[in-house]
C-alpha cells in the first residue's frame, strides 16, 4: 500500500475517442482524465481552438452535470455517451522553461463553479511505461497578493531589472500567444 498523497494533483491522457458536439466543434479535445481538487476527483479535459487571428489557444474544463460543452465519447465497445463540461480557465505554453523541472503550461482555474476559489494549474509533458504521451497536472490554491505587493516588486524591477522575489513578478512567465497549429505528438504538454 502506497502512502502518496494525490491532493491537487492528477495525470491527463490522450483523449482521442473524444470530440465536442454542437456550436463548439471547432474545439480538439487533446488531453482528459481524473484531477484530486482538494479531496475530490473531478474529472478534466484540455482542448485546443484557433482564435480569429490565426492563434493557437487552450482551456480547461471539469466535468459538470448542466450543459456547457457537450463531449461524445466512444467506449472501447463501440457505444457512445455524451459528458458535460464547463471551462473553468486558460492554460498557456511556459516560454521561460529554464530547467526540465519547470512545467510545460499554466494558468488559472475556477473549479467547483469558483467555490473553492482560485487555484494555480500546471501541467508537465510526460511518458508513461508504456511510451504513451500525458499530462501531469499539479494544482495550488492561488494565493491574493495586494495590490502594494505587485507595485513593490514593480518599482524594484524599474530599479533593478528584476524583481525582489520571482514570486513577486507581476509579469506571468507563460505565453497567451499559444502553442502549435495542429494536434500532434509535438503539443507542448
Amino acid at each position: 500500500m502506497s502512502n502518496y498523497d494525490n491532493t491537487n494533483s492528477g495525470a491527463l491522457y490522450p483523449a482521442e475517442h473524444m470530440q465536442t458536439v454542437g456550436r463548439r466543434d471547432d474545439l480538439k479535445v487533446i488531453r482528459q482524465g481524473k484531477v484530486d481538487i482538494e479531496g475530490s476527483d473531478t474529472n478534466m479535459v484540455i482542448t485546443q481552438a484557433t482564435s480569429r487571428e490565426g492563434k493557437t489557444y487552450f482551456e480547461v474544463y471539469e466535468e459538470v452535470d448542466d450543459r456547457v460543452l457537450v463531449l461524445e465519447v466512444t467506449a472501447r465497445d463501440g457505444s457512445t455517451y455524451h459528458k458535460f463540461l464547463k471551462k473553468i480557465g486558460p492554460i498557456y505554453t511556459n516560454d521561460r522553461k529554464r530547467s526540465e523541472k519547470d512545467a510545460d503550461m499554466s494558468g488559472t482555474v475556477k473549479p467547483n463553479d469558483g467555490s473553492l476559489g482560485e487555484y494555480m494549474i500546471w501541467g508537465r509533458k510526460r511518458t508513461t511505461k508504456d511510451g504513451v504521451a500525458m499530462t501531469s497536472i499539479s494544482l495550488a490554491p492561488k494565493e491574493k497578493k495586494s495590490e502594494s505587493s505587485y507595485e513593490e516588486a514593480y518599482r524594484n524591477k524599474e530599479a533593478t531589472g528584476v524583481p525582489e522575489n520571482v514570486n513577486d513578478d507581476p509579469t506571468p512567465p507563460v505565453s497567451n500567444q499559444g502553442g502549435g497549429n495542429e494536434f500532434d505528438d509535438d503539443i507542448p504538454f
